[in-house]
């Protein structure tokens, strides 16, 4: 028996000592170890930015930034519509946000696909709302940081406390 550093060094020791003795052919090569426990990541290396957006995904934040609120089917409606050009098949869309403005149709330009007609109808959505949407966008991340700084304070003012009353 071997001397171990903790509890659980010890019991895997003595489970490993008791297959031995049970199975000698099983244990004939060594385990493979787990790797020891890694180093945190700083902050900088960790990535809260995922995929690229497509044109839908952005007509739909869009949406939720000018609605002030998550968004259902109703929100954002997108109409499709089929035709033929010299026997191909062709699609294009048009996106309406009825409760922002009900009077405001975007078309995209046709495509091979329903798709990408809709990608194109909301890529154009997305243009021309820009101008409208790019403000409430940086009001609503000055608002987050402003939060995110008020919370780090009381964090930081209560782990100050705590310190004080330890001392």
């Amino acid at each position: 028996s071997e001397a171990c550093a903790t509890k659980r060094a010890a019991e895997h020791s003595a489970a490993r000592a008791a297959l031995q003795a049970e199975f000698p052919e099983a244990l004939g090569a060594e385990p493979a170890r787990a790797p020891a426990a890694g180093k945190k990541r700083k902050a900088e290396a960790i990535s809260i930015e995922g995929p690229p957006a497509d044109a839908k995904t952005k007509l739909v934040h869009s949406a939720q930034t000018l609605l002030g609120r998550s968004i259902t089917k109703a929100d954002v409606v997108c109409d499709v519509r089929e035709f033929e050009v010299n026997g191909a098949t062709r699609y294009q869309a048009s996106v309406c946000l009825p409760t922002y403005d009900p009077n405001s149709h975007h078309e995209g330009v046709d495509a091979d696909t329903k798709k990408q007609a809709e990608l194109n109808a909301a890529e154009v959505a997305v243009a021309a709302l820009a101008d409208v949407v790019a403000p409430l966008e940086e009001e609503r991340r000055a608002k987050k940081a402003k939060l995110q700084e008020e919370k780090l304070a009381k964090w930081r003012a209560l782990r100050e406390a705590k310190r004080a009353a330890k001392a």
